[in-house]
């Protein structure tokens, strides 16, 4: 599903992405009960769970934006590289399609990869086994390039390491959704230098023709 949305705007996108995070979903849950336990022990809801999610969310930030002010070209560069990848990223995205596309992926992915995966295998293979083949499936599924995809294999571990330690769903989702918000608009904001740099080279390169 997330190739095809490689190649369509964003309101199309938005519909795949949406269909994609039911099916995750369903697919967790079907695991989750698979592993003899019912769904409705699957979420539950408090603010400590809240708070451990904004918690995780704040190191995320943290962390990428200290390799960005750390390493600011390749940063760059590794942004615009996963916005080629997928077109729809290229084109300004607003509060609700921000909000959309986190809340798809907070929701879906962390039923699937955190709820069904990583706790199914923990339980057949043990808790690091598990904690680390979850992970790798959920950097694979965003089919990014290597580089990217090895970033997307430590956001996961800061996400599945908590849950492994918590069990909490809730914090799992709120840290993903809030750090995927960040993310997004982050990288809006490079798409946009991008264009810019990419129009004053063209001009450049332009009025030094004869």
């Amino acid at each position: 599903m997330a190739r095809e949305a490689r190649v369509i705007g964003v309101r199309g996108a938005a519909a795949l992405i949406g269909v994609q995070a039911v099916g995750l979903a369903v697919i967790g849950g079907a695991v989750w009960q698979a592993g003899g336990r019912p769904l409705s022990a699957m979420i539950s809801f408090d603010g400590a769970q809240v708070l451990l999610g904004l918690c995780i969310a704040a190191v995320l930030v943290a962390a990428a934006a200290g390799l960005q002010a750390l390493a600011p070209d390749l940063s760059h560069r590794l942004l615009i590289d996963q916005a080629r990848a997928y077109p729809f990223l290229q084109e300004p995205l607003g509060w609700k399609a921000l909000l959309w596309f986190s809340l798809c992926a907070g929701i879906g992915e962390e039923i699937a990869f955190r709820a069904g995966a990583q706790t199914w295998l923990s339980d057949q293979l043990g808790t690091l086994p598990g904690v680390i083949l979850a992970t790798a499936g959920f950097a694979a599924i965003h089919l990014s390039r290597p580089p990217i995809m090895l970033i997307q294999f430590v956001i996961g571990l800061a996400i599945a390491l908590p849950f492994a330690w918590s069990g909490s769903l809730l914090a799992a989702i709120v840290g993903h959704t809030l750090y995927d918000i960040w993310a997004l608009a982050n990288l809006q904001k490079h798409v946009a230098r991008h264009r810019i740099e990419s129009a004053a080279k063209f001009s450049e390169a332009g009025s030094e023709q004869p």
